[in-house]
């Protein structure tokens, strides 16, 4: 519908109320309101209104035509007319269309002549659901234009344009559903409020830069009544993975405490996105400089974002924030745009919290400055000996809590770059209590260990072992004296370290247990002896020890078993000789018993040949020894007879023809005044005689039938 049609509807408008006036009455034009909204906040506004025929021919002098002609002229540009004809009715719709709904306030705004305001909530969650929506401006006052004109024009009185329309009726389409309203300013108010009351987050900052958290909804009874069943869905469904979830009661309100720890900056921005349904909420940490071999610190940076707990984006949400963190660390926080640390007040809510803040809103930026002095809770000593001046140590730094692996390794290169050349630094292997240690390792003497032990921890190395003695002395004395001192080093509490010193000592020597003197004993720890090896714990990071040892010398042992050994060794020389002497003057005399020139110096050997000699000296031998046993008169017994090497040619002859010519079958001459017996050339000879075994039945024979037999079996005898 153009300007010109608008106007002449006005007029005849005007001229039915005139004429209605005449008559004695007044009659409205009635104009209905349909308010279309979609989605994403587009649509249209129409304002419709009809009027007879019959009344417009009455009180209007002109032509329908002529009357939306002059509508064209007076219509804002932020509406759209349209005219139609329906029987006995003529009708006019005005259209405002909008892109949003501050593009509709605006429009809106030129066509009343003043601000607009346009209030819509269409929120869908367990905290409030359904749809708000207000104006605070009428289908009149948007055709007030209309009646301004006339009036200008003389058709009306003044004030009368404010009479000529009637709203009759106004409806909301929302989504597709539609509202019926009471004739005005648009008001629809569906929502289903169950808002949560309060929102509590508390915050424990560990050493290891991880962070337990804890967040605490608080829901009325009235919110619980009305929709506690989808509430705890809710929760349940929006609890993040790894988390836990308690519901108790308070005051009459439910309260429901979703908690997780030990989490990384990481993790904890994950958890918080999940639990408060937001895509922009986010923790994160940048790492500081802090002086400190065990130090470590951190900026947490986080965003508070609670607009899911929230039914509009005006209303806010009541929301505490409180902290606490462990021994050895230092904490403060401040907003992000501000360089002074808020004041940290202890809660009374939430006892070992400190409050940051308590106040309504819906976003928060907030920074927490973290710096961590890492505890170590046990100190382990072990010290062994190799011998009187060579050793090696190592010294474990256990941690409290387990730093993480950035951390870890930033403190063991810290204390490495004190070590180069002296000692080796390594992350310890994993305990199996899970803490996590930084091992310190010597080798060498006694001097090297006291100038790695003042070089890495600023303290004078007292390490000594001494041994005194004689060298001859089966036993030496020994002194050992040991100061460890850790207080200045690990930058905590000496209280909260637990020193554990093993020792030892060198092989076979061993501790006397009544000459210990320890801090062990002053500060009632606990101490064992074994051997050589001794255990102390005490509570602090300092210890100083001394104690006598006892070792057998074995150098000198050695030495005098060798002294001794050499001395039996000249005995038993002594000895033995004197015995084989005996034994051979007893030997000899018993041979003498047999006959009486054994062992006599007659210079036996001289009968018989030298060595390679052509003499038969078997037969040399039987006569020296017949002539023996004529010299002694012996009775005459048979005589022994021999047998020769079988197939051996020799020539027979008889011991008496020997007598006669003094010659052996070799026809050599025989020494008649050599004859002494020598046992050693009879065993010679006889050896060379080949005898008959034991299988040819030699042996079996009659000791009076052994002799030689020749070819034809005669036997040649003695």
């Amino acid at each position: 519908m153009n300007k010109r049609n608008m106007v002449r509807l006005v007029v005849l408008a005007a001229l039915l109320m005139a004429c209605l006036a005449g008559c004695g009455g007044q009659k409205y034009i009635g104009i209905q309101t349909l308010l279309t909204l979609e989605q994403d906040n587009t649509g249209n506004r129409q304002i419709r209104m009809s009027i007879g025929k019959s009344d417009f021919e009455t009180f209007f002098d002109g032509k329908i035509d002529e009357l939306n002609k002059q509508l064209e002229a007076v219509c804002p540009p932020e509406l759209e007319w349209s005219f139609s004809e329906d029987g006995d009715q003529y009708g006019y719709t005005f259209t405002l269309h909008f892109s949003s709904l501050k593009d509709y306030a605006e429009k809106v705004k030129n066509i009343i002549g003043k601000k607009a305001s346009i209030v819509m909530e269409q929120p869908d969650s367990v905290f409030a659901s359904g749809l708000l929506y207000q104006e605070d401006f009428d289908s009149l006052e948007l055709l007030g234009w209309l009646g301004d004109f006339l009036e200008k024009e003389g058709y009306l009185s003044e004030g009368k344009s404010a009479g000529l329309f009637s709203e009759t009726s106004v409806k909301i389409s929302f989504k597709g559903t539609d509202y019926e309203v009471q004739p005005g300013k648009i008001n629809v108010d569906t929502l289903v409020r169950t808002p949560v009351e309060r929102i509590d987050i508390l915050s424990h900052y560990r050493q290891n830069k991880h962070c337990d958290r804890q967040v605490v909804f608080t829901f009325s009874a009235a919110s619980m009544n009305k929709n506690g069943t989808a509430i705890r869905e809710y929760m349940q469904k929006n609890r993040p993975e790894g988390a836990e979830s308690v519901w108790t009661v308070k005051n009459e309100n439910s309260l429901c405490t979703v908690s997780v720890s030990d989490c990384t900056a990481k993790q904890l921005d994950s958890f918080m996105k999940k639990l408060f349904d937001r895509s922009d909420s986010f923790i994160s940490v940048q790492p500081q400089q802090r002086a400190g071999i065990f130090a470590s610190a951190a900026d947490w940076s986080e965003l508070i974002d609670v607009n899911a707990f929230s039914y509009n984006q005006n209303e806010k949400v009541a929301v505490g924030y409180y902290i606490q963190w462990e021994d050895g660390m230092d904490v403060s926080i401040r907003h992000q745009n501000e360089d002074k640390p808020i004041e940290l007040i202890e809660s009374e809510m939430y006892g070992g919290y400190q409050k940051v803040l308590e106040e309504e809103m819906l976003q928060e930026s907030l920074i927490t400055e973290v710096s961590t002095t890492y505890v170590i809770e046990d100190v382990e000593i072990d010290t062994e000996f190799h011998d009187t001046d060579n050793l090696s140590r190592s010294i474990t730094l256990v941690f409290q809590v387990k730093p993480d692996q950035e951390d870890q390794e930033n403190i063991r290169k810290r204390i490495a770059g004190k070590t180069e050349g002296i000692a080796g630094v390594t992350n310890g292997a994993q305990r199996e209590d899970g803490r996590a240690s930084i091992v310190i390792e010597q080798t060498g003497s006694i001097d090297d260990v006291n100038a790695g032990f003042q070089a890495i921890f600023d303290v004078q190395g007292q390490l000594s072992h001494e041994l005194s003695g004689e060298l001859m002395e089966f036993q030496h004395d020994g002194r050992f004296v040991d100061l460890m001192d850790f207080t200045g080093f690990l930058e905590n509490d000496p209280l909260l370290t637990t020193l554990t010193y093993h020792l030892k000592m060198p092989w076979g020597e061993q501790i006397l247990e009544d000459t210990i003197s320890s801090t062990v004993d002053l500060k009632q720890g606990t101490q064992d002896v074994k051997n050589g090896e001794y255990t102390g714990s005490v509570k602090g990071a300092y210890l100083s020890l001394t104690l006598n040892s006892r070792k057998w010398n074995t150098d000198g042992i050695m030495l005098f078993l060798l002294l001794m050994g050499l001395v039996l060794i000249a005995a038993a020389v002594i000895f033995f000789a004197d015995f084989l002497s005996k034994v051979y003057e007893y030997v000899k005399n018993k041979m003498r018993s047999f006959n009486g020139s054994f062992g006599k110096n007659d210079d036996m050997m001289e009968d018989f040949p030298e060595e390679g000699g052509t003499e038969n000296s078997l037969s040399a031998l039987k006569n020296k020894w017949k002539k023996g046993r004529t010299d002694k008169k012996s009775p005459p017994g048979p005589a022994r007879k021999w047998k020769l090497p079988p197939l051996v040619e020799y020539e027979e002859v008889r011991f008496e023809d020997m007598e006669e010519n003094g010659k052996e079958p070799g026809g050599e001459k025989y020494p008649e005044e050599e004859n002494a017996f020598n046992p050693e050339s009879l065993v010679e000879k006889v050896s060379e005689v080949p005898m008959e075994t034991p299988e040819t039945g030699a042996w079996d024979r009659d000791p009076d039938e052994y002799g030689s037999k020749d070819r034809n079996g005669e036997g040649t005898g003695f």
